[in-house]
């Protein structure tokens, strides 16, 4: 009778050891199920991200190209003497004020990428100071796109050559865009030419627009 009662309290025990481990795997399932569960749900939302993204990019396209065909139409019944004098004032205006937008984007991006920076580096120092001339750059070219846009006709048409003299800094800016699209962005290169692109700028605007205010570089 004592080996029986010995024999079922054994067994009692295997099934109570056998119960533990169910319950266990219960557990562990079930946290393996949330855990999917949460992972679904992040692809779902950078599913329809992507989604959103794609269908702001076609109707961004579609604005391009009907503002593209609308210029050229408009050409059409433009006098030819607008693309001897006017376009060049033109140019030279929408020209600062993308210089002003890309000195804006590559800034906000950057501004992003510091947030993430876990300690002072000789990196996230130089980006700081890119930052620094990157807005000073959009600062200028703003001021230029206001000068433009009230001075009197004469003075428009007059400073129309400067886009050829600008154009330069918005390739840098372009190359710098392109980096940080590849995650390959060089603070040390963006400090030096940013900083070449202010003075030039400035410069331009003691020239030519001297009513606005001027920068000094450290």
């Amino acid at each position: 009778f004592r080996e029986l009662v010995a024999n079922l309290q054994a067994d009692i025990q295997k099934l109570r050891d056998k119960e533990r481990e169910h319950a266990s795997e219960a557990e562990n399932l079930s946290s393996q199920s949330q855990a999917m569960m949460s992972l679904n749900m992040q692809l779902q939302a950078t599913v329809l991200k992507a989604k959103a993204k794609t269908l702001d990019l076609e109707l961004r396209k579609l604005e391009a190209l009907q503002a593209a065909k609308q210029l050229s139409i408009l050409e059409a019944y433009t006098p030819a003497t607008f693309f001897k004098s006017e376009s060049e004032a033109l140019k030279t205006l929408l020209l600062f004020e993308r210089l002003a937008f890309k000195a804006q984007l590559i800034c906000g991006q950057l501004e992003q990428d510091e947030e993430v920076e876990a300690a002072i580096s000789d990196d996230f120092v130089n980006t700081a100071e890119a930052r620094y001339l990157l807005a000073l750059l959009q600062g200028l070219a703003q001021r230029f796109v206001v000068y433009l846009s009230v001075c009197d006709d004469t003075e428009f048409m007059k400073l129309g050559f400067l886009h050829h003299d600008v154009s330069s800094i918005e390739k840098r800016l372009e190359g710098f865009i392109e980096q940080l699209r590849r995650e390959e962005f060089k603070p040390v290169e963006c400090v030096h030419a940013v900083k070449a692109g202010v003075s030039q700028l400035r410069n331009l605007v003691a020239s030519y627009a001297p009513a606005q205010n001027t920068y000094t570089l450290d």
